[in-house]
């Protein structure tokens, strides 16, 4: 029972508090303060019934994080809260977009690395985290802890915890999304159509034939798209292993299966860049570094000397200005001619052109590939020969190649001399300098002397002799093309900046006029230019993504050296043949 005076009283405020080290309840009134024992107090009091109770441990409540330290995380903590290691968490951070911030404020320090808690938020439950926990549980997390200390890391350190080398999907969004130049490729494939001239055929894009290479060979064809959104976003959600361009047909390609019940055959190619194909593999019989796909520095030559002799002969000789080669990302080069000139040329026109490079007849079973009739050389073939075929072939292959180091060697050259005595008489000279104690270069500049000499004396007077050096030197090094994709205008060929699915690297546009300069082995790969989007982090002053990469320079080079000097052509001709039909329909009209 409480005392009277406390329960009759008015105005008057308890305060009920347990006194731990008494063990018992101490009731403070205003009027006079009084104690008693906890056994005087009533449970049922509705006094006691109105105070709360407080849990055994209990804590103060703490002050809710604001401002930088609730919309900023390190990147320790972040890793702690994904459960994931570093390697993993850059990964996450390639693929997703995911970048380092700068805050006013660091509140936990300014050596440490910060991201927006809400980007680490958004992904701590997507499905490809998970995928990349497995990845990191079968690799072995046996040196996690020192992975977690990261926040001190430079960013040499950064570079060497690389993506691994070669053909990923994932890295292939990333590259879709932000590496790939889709209005690059828009501008080329419309050749000025794009704009707002009356002259502008506003359907040319959307007649142009794209094809798509999916996973597991999945192949799509006839695709059409009507303006840079649609193709940007076509490639971003298919996510295609190869991009391949086509003609520009009669009607839109996609539509096609809607004439092809008429009577006439409306559905057809009306323009097409004059294209080549040139493969490593085709020169194997003259090679001995590589076989196949295989390409070294040794013989990336004989890509360089393709170059050169096409490029040459396609400007000297046919008038044509507006040349791109690309590098396939493999074994070989492409080159497309963009002149309208070559864009409108028949079947058999192309087939003409083709027949004007054919130099190398015959097949694998054919000792003798390459014949040069006549008293002289055709101009342009001497030309080849002097500037270009003969320099290379005396002061690169015959080294490097070492193709008179052996019997085998020396006999497929030997087999190109049509007269015996000769063959024999060089066989003992060649036995006669392996006593020498000179290296294998010398010999097989030696050898290559000596045949020259006895070939080019004038003691021998066989028909033909004489033009047999100058065969043995085309049949190694003139370019071998792949004469279909060249004959008709249906064929397909694969867009510059794809990624090669068996090397991950990109077909990057090459500059003719340093072409030997060239090294395929060191062309932008997937994982080198995802490391490098990483390094760089946001940058307020770039416009395009690949401005930070390694990309940047081929796609300058495409841009200026390439597509603004065709794009004004095509003002240009488009201008011209305007103003010709209104001069044309004035002066019908006149009396």
């Amino acid at each position: 029972m409480f005392p009277s005076s406390l329960q009759k009283g008015q105005h008057q405020t308890a305060l009920l508090l347990e006194d731990k080290r008494y063990n018992f309840f101490s009731v403070q009134a205003f009027s006079s303060p009084l104690t008693f024992p906890l056994q005087h107090c009533n449970p049922s009091s509705p006094l006691l019934s109105a105070v709360p109770t407080k849990p055994k441990h209990y804590r103060p409540p703490v002050k809710k994080k604001e401002g930088n330290a609730a919309k900023y995380i390190t990147r320790t903590k972040a890793i702690h809260y994904l459960q994931i290691n570093l390697s993993t968490f850059r990964k996450l951070c390639i693929l997703k977009g995911v970048f380092t911030r700068e805050p006013k404020k660091k509140v936990d320090g300014n050596h440490k690395t910060y991201y927006h808690m809400k980007d680490i938020l958004f992904h701590a439950h997507d499905p490809l985290l998970e995928k990349l926990r497995i990845t990191m549980k079968k690799a072995g997390t046996e040196n996690e802890r020192d992975d977690m200390l990261i926040d001190e890391c430079a960013p040499e350190q950064m570079q060497e915890d690389s993506f691994e080398e070669g053909f990923n999907v994932d890295y292939l969004k990333v590259y879709y999304g932000k590496l790939f130049p889709h209005a690059e490729i828009f501008k080329w494939m419309s050749y000025g159509n794009d704009g707002k001239h009356l002259a502008c055929d506003q359907s040319y894009f959307g007649r142009r034939e794209f094809s798509f290479t999916l996973d597991n060979d999945v192949y799509l064809r006839f695709l059409s798209f009507n303006s840079l959104t649609d193709l940007e976003k076509a490639i971003k959600e298919k996510c295609p292993f190869k991009i391949d361009i086509g003609p520009v047909y009669s009607v839109d390609p996609a539509k096609r299966h809607a004439y092809a019940q008429g009577a006439n055959n409306v559905f057809k190619p009306v323009e097409r860049e004059l294209v080549f194909d040139i493969d490593m593999s085709d020169y194997d019989d003259v090679r001995y570094c590589c076989t196949g796909a295989d390409v070294c520095l040794d013989c990336w030559p004989l890509m360089t000397i393709a170059i050169k002799v096409m490029d040459t002969a396609l400007r000297d000789d046919f008038g044509f200005n507006h040349i791109l080669w690309v590098y396939s990302g493999r074994r070989g080069v492409h080159c497309w001619v963009c002149d309208g000139r070559a864009r409108r040329l028949t079947n058999e026109q192309r087939t003409s052109v083709v027949e004007y490079f054919r130099v190398y007849k015959g097949n694998e079973n054919c000792d003798k590939k390459v014949s040069l009739p006549g008293q002289a050389l055709h101009p342009f073939l001497a030309k080849c020969y002097t500037d270009v075929l003969k320099i290379f072939f005396e002061e690169i292959l015959i080294n490097r190649q070492s193709l008179f180091a052996n019997e085998e060697r020396m006999d497929r050259i030997l087999n190109l001399i049509p007269d015996e005595a000769i063959i024999s008489d060089l066989r003992n000279r060649w036995h006669e300098n392996r006593r020498l104690s000179t290296s294998k270069e010398d010999i097989n500049k030696v050898r290559w002397e000596q045949l020259k000499h006895l070939l080019q004396s004038g003691k021998h007077k066989v028909q033909g002799l004489r033009r047999c050096v100058e065969e043995i030197v085309f049949s190694y090094t003139y370019p071998r093309l792949d004469m279909e994709v060249s004959k008709h205008m249906n064929h397909l060929l694969k867009s510059p900046f794809c990624v090669h699915p068996k090397t991950g690297r990109v077909c990057i546009p090459i500059d003719p006029n340093c072409c030997e300069d060239f090294d395929p082995t060191s062309v932008p790969t997937l994982a080198k230019l995802l490391r490098q989007l990483n390094l760089g982090g946001p940058n307020e002053n770039i416009v395009n993504e690949w401005e930070r990469t390694s990309l940047s320079e081929s796609v300058r080079f495409f841009q200026i050296s390439f597509l603004q000097p065709l794009l004004k052509t095509c003002k240009e001709e488009k201008e011209s043949s305007y103003n010709a039909k209104i001069q044309k329909s004035k002066n019908s009209l006149t009396w």
